[in-house]
């Protein structure tokens, strides 16, 4: 009886080779998707993916030089640059879209559905406080949402680069908050964000160039309020009352400023700050 079943098999097996002899450009010997189908599958896929931004944020169809671009940079790079590219092109600016609509569109774009009340109304409460529209986009495409929905088109939502790229710029928006009680402007955020991505400076020096600018400077903080600034910034906490009475007796003493933020920069608190931001804190690796 065993016999007559693995003859039975076999037969099956015969016919089963003849219908994979009638479709071997979408499987192999094994019913298995071939690498040409699979490639075929996703670049429809991703192209689905580009078409969506085509429709949602530019209001047109997709051209077949950008769309062979862009299926490009999806292959090299990632939904969230692509993502960026759109958001930061020319022509999705001259839409001019006021807060609210900017942030119907990442919804609708990025997340696949409408917004929900509650999350318009903290997205564009942080825009009317003056946060950069880039920045608002990264939260997005850095969120579990953005990663299902590019998931579903065959797209690889971040990638090491992106997420090295955000850690810096949430390092450099930081500073901006804390040290000048404001959000970043563009071009200086861009620029100390470039500076530090390009390795031309460090985190110790980003923050040395802050706390000794012109605006800082502007605000005449009490020693007691810039030793406040200076542990929310390079420890991300507020003073104890040991150490900070340790800064007051030394700027009494005769130290200056600059002295005290060096201090900080080379404490290893500081170090394990800009470690989890994914950058140096300082050019030397010996400090204390």
């Amino acid at each position: 009886d065993h016999d007559d079943n693995d003859h039975d098999d076999n037969d099956h097996d015969d016919n089963d080779h003849d219908d994979n002899s009638q479709d071997d450009n979408s499987q192999d010997d094994n019913g298995n998707e071939t690498e040409e189908e699979k490639n075929h599958r996703e670049t429809v896929a991703q192209t689905e993916f580009i078409q969506r931004f085509y429709s949602n944020l530019l209001h047109r169809d997709v051209d077949s030089e950008g769309l062979t671009h862009w299926l490009n940079e999806i292959k090299t790079t990632s939904g969230a640059q692509v993502s960026l590219g759109f958001f930061n092109s020319q022509e999705f600016h001259d839409l001019e879209l006021d807060d609210s609509e900017f942030i119907d569109t990442l919804y609708s774009t990025l997340f696949g559905r409408v917004a929900d009340d509650e999350g318009r109304n903290y997205w564009v409460a942080q825009l009317e406080s003056g946060s950069l529209r880039e920045l608002i986009i990264n939260g997005f495409v850095e969120s579990p949402e953005f990663d299902d929905l590019t998931k579903s088109f065959n797209v690889t939502a971040v990638r090491i680069e992106d997420k090295k790229s955000f850690q810096i710029k949430s390092f450099v928006q930081r500073f901006y908050q804390v040290v000048l009680n404001r959000e970043p402007d563009s071009d200086g955020f861009n620029d100390w964000a470039s500076q530090l991505s390009a390795g031309t400076k460090v985190g110790g020096e980003i923050a040395e160039g802050f706390f000794n600018s012109t605006e800082f400077e502007g605000r005449e903080t009490e020693d007691d309020e810039f030793l406040e600034i200076a542990y929310k910034a390079f420890f991300d906490r507020d003073a104890d009352e040991g150490g900070k009475n340790e800064w007051l007796n030394q700027l009494s003493a005769g130290a200056t400023r600059l002295e005290i933020i060096n201090g900080f920069i080379g404490s290893q608190e500081f170090k394990s700050l800009a470690t989890s931001f994914g950058i140096e804190a300082s050019r030397t690796t010996d400090d204390d």
